[in-house]
């Protein structure tokens, strides 16, 4: 199962690096379904094989305020988070934690607001803003779509979504609703990374999404 996905997130890189041409810092947002689909752990192995494959930067930015775990994880410093940014007590850039090879800004361990809205947006476009001079690829650990609804339309300041499926997890009803939430938040589906035994994304998910 490793092997599988470990192919499956280089796959995905070598598409993002292909298609980040003369961008200066591409934006992703990587999402799901439902939560429990491995968002986080696509995201930080997606990091990873960007950096140790092809040199590139990036820039983890956790936006799962109702399930954070980054802080915990890595045992980062508190008070340099989103939270600190969305309130304006520091920039982007103060709230970097550099760790295990990795750049990441994360949320509070406590996050003082959970709800997904414009705020994420604006929070979004000033990380971008900044992580364009410094950073090839910014990273977006977003929560589930189903259970948040909007997160599509409040991640304005990205353009491309990747979509974390577990084979089994969810259904081809979810996957529809999935696709109807991006596509009215005018975004693109970037790709789908399947976690789980499968190492072929399954054909109805790549007509659905549009692959």
């Amino acid at each position: 199962m490793a092997e599988a996905f470990n192919e499956a997130v280089a796959q995905v890189a070598g598409f993002l690096v292909h298609r980040r041409g003369a961008t200066r810092c591409k934006a992703l947002l990587i999402s799901s379904a439902h939560a429990g689909e491995g968002v986080t752990t696509a995201t930080l192995a997606l990091a990873r094989h960007l950096q140790t494959a092809y040199g590139a930067r990036g820039l983890i930015v956790e936006m799962n305020r109702y399930r954070p775990s980054l802080a915990a994880r890595f045992d980062l410093d508190p008070g340099k988070d989103i939270d600190a940014i969305a309130a304006g007590d520091r920039r982007p850039d103060e709230c970097v934690h550099k760790t295990s090879g990795l750049s990441m800004i994360p949320c509070a361990r406590t996050p003082r607001v959970t709800a997904i809205g414009p705020r994420t947006g604006n929070v979004l476009g000033c990380i971008r803003s900044w992580a364009e001079a410094e950073y090839d690829f910014l990273l977006a650990d977003m929560p589930p779509i189903l259970r948040f609804p909007d997160v599509p339309a409040a991640a304005g300041a990205l353009a491309d979504v990747l979509l974390v499926v577990r084979v089994g997890h969810s259904s081809f009803d979810d996957m529809a609703q999935v696709r109807q939430s991006v596509d009215a938040a005018d975004l693109t589906i970037a790709g789908t990374l399947l976690n789980g035994e499968r190492e072929v994304v399954p054909r109805w998910i790549s007509r659905m999404m549009g692959r």
